[in-house]
Formats: C-alpha cells, sequence, structure tokens
C-alpha cells in the first residue's frame, strides 16, 4: 500500500468512527442521539445513566450482569431491547423469560467443550 493508502484509510477510520476488534469492524461508539436515546431509556427505567457514554456504557453493562449476560461488549442488544430500544422484530417478553438460558461467556466454552 502507499503511504498516500494507507493516510486516506486511516482518515476515512477516524472519520467513521469504526474500529476494528479481533478482525471484525465494530462502532467506536454511538452517534450522540444514539446515546441520547439510550440514557433517556436507562432513565424512564430507573437508571442515573452517567453523562458520558462510557458512564453509559458501565450501567449497560451493570443490566447486563445482573441479569446474566455478557459484559465484554456494551450494550448488549438484549439491555436494549428490555429498555425499549430494540427494532419492531424485538420480543422483550421473550427476552426477560428466557435470557438466561443464552449460552454466554464461560456457559459458551463450557457448551462447546462438552460437544
Amino acid at each position: 500500500m502507499t503511504r498516500v493508502k494507507v493516510a486516506l484509510f486511516i482518515l476515512y477510520v477516524l472519520l467513521t468512527g469504526v474500529q476494528t476488534i479481533n478482525g471484525q469492524q465494530m462502532q467506536a461508539q454511538p452517534e450522540s442521539k444514539r446515546v441520547k436515546q439510550i440514557q433517556a431509556a436507562l432513565v424512564s427505567h430507573g437508571y442515573q445513566p452517567g453523562k458520558t457514554w462510557a458512564e453509559t456504557q458501565t450501567v449497560l453493562r451493570g443490566i447486563a450482569e445482573e441479569k446474566g449476560w455478557q459484559t465484554h461488549f456494551a450494550p448488549d442488544a438484549r439491555v436494549l431491547v428490555i429498555l425499549g430500544l430494540g427494532n419492531n422484530d424485538s420480543d422483550v417478553e421473550y427476552i426477560t423469560n428466557n435470557g438466561h438460558d443464552h449460552l454466554d461467556g464461560q456457559k459458551r466454552a463450557m457448551h462447546v467443550k462438552q460437544q
């Protein structure tokens, strides 16, 4: 790759807010509009979301941990669903009643070893 291509790639990554983790492209931070939606949903459910995205992520991880869900990536999609921020196909009742049956973290590793 030429220096120009490298510079353009770095500029693209910086401008789009995209990070690569373990070869997967991930969003560095949601847009401010989405962060405000998440924070408002947390408040309406009795949580204090904090002022920054990092503080909000800590609250989201806490909710996931209470439910026994993964906490490595926040927000866990299931947390967003129970906060009312899922899509039209989200089933809050199913997630609330069956979320603990989902294989997370160590449970997933143990399940894979058993197979």
